[in-house]
């Protein structure tokens, strides 16, 4: 079960982890039970640096909301960002479903890419400006627990996309429905203690954002693959946001 835990954050996030870096069989997929939890602690880490600055430095908020927009994607190596730039470039810039999955393999950023980055950036510096200061723990640990749980569910759902091998293989191959039940309650157990009935409208909107990302994917694609999987995380986050900015905001 640990061992799970430590792949699952060795593989979102760049903290250091000790122990073997040897996987042991199927445990890239059970590691995905515990994907909020590591969300959570990405989050939690972020509202802590933003809770330091705030309280021991005179930078403005908008200062404060750039740095920690930034430091997410430095934690997690940009593994979702990725994702998203690669997801927008495949399905903006083809018109077949072969194409676009050539174009998603392709390490170059293309125009599609480099403006859903850029929105994603510029949306999650606004939606932090506009929560009270004394929110943004809160905001932050709830936004990106329940932002990884739609991966899970659409690796669950859905076939993988590509004829050859690839990184999201094993987890299309290996997960079970055990595991999405693991991150769904795991998900609960972190965001209705947190906030109440915004934490269950999150875990709610999470889980409409898989159902529409993944008729979306298998429409266009016929499936799920890592980069795909790794966009719904930035944008469910942005979308947990908005409504936690439309709850809390900074008056």
């Amino acid at each position: 079960m640990f061992g799970a835990l430590r792949t699952a954050i060795r593989f979102l996030t760049r903290l250091p982890v000790p122990g073997s870096h040897e996987l042991a069989e199927g445990e890239l997929p059970r590691s995905m039970g515990w994907y909020p939890l590591v969300g959570a602690l990405v989050g939690g880490l972020l509202g802590l640096l933003a809770v330091l600055l705030f309280r021991w430095t005179p930078l403005p908020t908008g200062v404060v909301a750039t740095i920690v927009a930034l430091a997410g994607p430095l934690l997690t190596g940009g593994l979702h960002e990725d994702g998203l730039a690669d997801t927008f470039d495949g399905l903006g810039g083809a018109t077949s479903r072969q194409r676009a999955l050539e174009i998603m393999r392709d390490s170059r950023v293309g125009t599609y890419g480099a403006l859903a980055l850029l929105g994603a950036l510029l949306l999650r510096w606004n939606l932090l400006v506009s929560l009270r200061p004394d929110a943004w723990l809160r905001a932050l640990v709830l936004a990106h627990a329940v932002a990884r749980l739609p991966p899970v569910v659409l690796v669950r759902g859905l076939p993988y996309a590509r004829a050859g091998e690839g990184l999201a293989r094993p987890m299309v191959e290996g997960i079970t429905t055990t595991h999405v039940v693991a991150a769904l309650a795991l998900s609960l157990a972190i965001a209705v203690p947190l906030a109440g009935s915004l934490g269950l409208l999150a875990v709610i909107l999470a889980l409409l954002t898989a159902r529409v990302a993944g008729w979306w994917f298998r429409r266009r694609l016929g499936g799920i693959t890592g980069d795909l999987a790794g966009a719904t995380v930035v944008v469910t986050e942005l979308l947990v946001l908005v409504g936690a900015a439309l709850r809390i905001p900074a008056g």
